[in-house]
């Protein structure tokens, strides 16, 4: 009874947040799903995935309207976007206390008038210890390499790189059913390579990007797995605090609903 209290409990939030998933502008950056993968001893492997939703609201444009009502009209249409995406991770120790990983995630957007995608390549190396049967202490320093693409039918194109690194560390208690851990991470984000000339109500993005290119990002974490090994159900959430523009366009919330595999390479075990 224990295990169906804590699946309805999952798939409550995953519902509550689909109902988030709309906004009133593109969006240029969204969090991902954490790295909290439990290894711990040498050998020691973690796959996991599932997809994900992002909540994100509306933000304001510093760059001053310039043009026609007639055209703030046709661009103020493109409401309601949708934000949906696909995670993927994968965690090994090739040595006791060494972990090694990589995340993806990949986000479509989808508004009336424009489309878009954010794809992100994330890589993290660090130190895990057992401080106790049930409780590991992680750290890591990541690596993430991505890529911004949005087309419009009348209003342009605009790409860019990103460009993110940061350091995160947490915890994660677990027994043989139930796991739950939280992390925080301090990250740069960049944008590098900026082009093109996409339109949002009557603004060049390029030019917004070109002046917002560089963020501090306080992101805390957390997952909840349940199962029985070698395969436990996860949720995983993300906020993201940008810490000197509030009003930048990106998401604030991720949510990720999917699973993980976890076993020995060396010992074929599993965990």
């Amino acid at each position: 009874m224990k295990h169906v209290f804590f699946i309805k409990a999952y798939l409550v939030i995953i519902f509550g947040a689909i109902l988030l998933m709309t906004s009133c502008s593109p969006v240029y950056y969204g969090p991902t799903a954490p790295t909290i993968s439990g290894l711990e001893k040498k050998g020691d492997i973690r796959v996991s995935g599932g997809i994900s939703v992002s909540e994100n609201g509306e933000h304001s444009n510093p760059i001053q309207n310039t043009q026609s009502s007639q055209n703030r009209s046709r661009s103020s249409n493109s409401s309601n976007t949708s934000v949906g995406g696909l995670d993927f991770s994968l965690a090994y120790s090739p040595i006791d206390r060494l972990g090694l990983t990589y995340n993806l995630s990949a986000f479509s957007e989808e508004g009336s008038t424009y489309s878009g995608n954010y794809t992100l390549h994330n890589f993290g190396v660090g130190y895990y210890k057992v401080l106790a049967p049930s409780v590991i202490w992680e750290s890591y320093a990541t690596l993430g390499l991505g890529k911004l693409n949005i087309s419009a039918q009348e209003d342009g194109t605009l790409s860019s790189n990103l460009f993110k690194t940061g350091i995160q560390s947490g915890l994660l208690w677990r027994n043989s059913i139930v796991e739950f851990g939280g992390t925080l991470s301090l990250a740069h984000l960049r944008y590098t390579g900026i082009k093109g000339d996409f339109l949002y109500e009557e603004n060049s993005q390029s030019a917004y990007l070109q002046n917002n290119r560089s963020h501090i990002l306080l992101e805390p974490s957390m997952v909840m797995r349940v199962g029985y090994k070698p395969v436990k159900f996860q949720l995983m959430m993300t906020a993201s605090e940008n810490l000197f523009n509030r009003g930048y366009r990106q998401n604030n919330f991720h949510f990720s609903f999917g699973a993980q595999l976890a076993f020995n390479f060396i010992n074929e075990e599993l965990d």
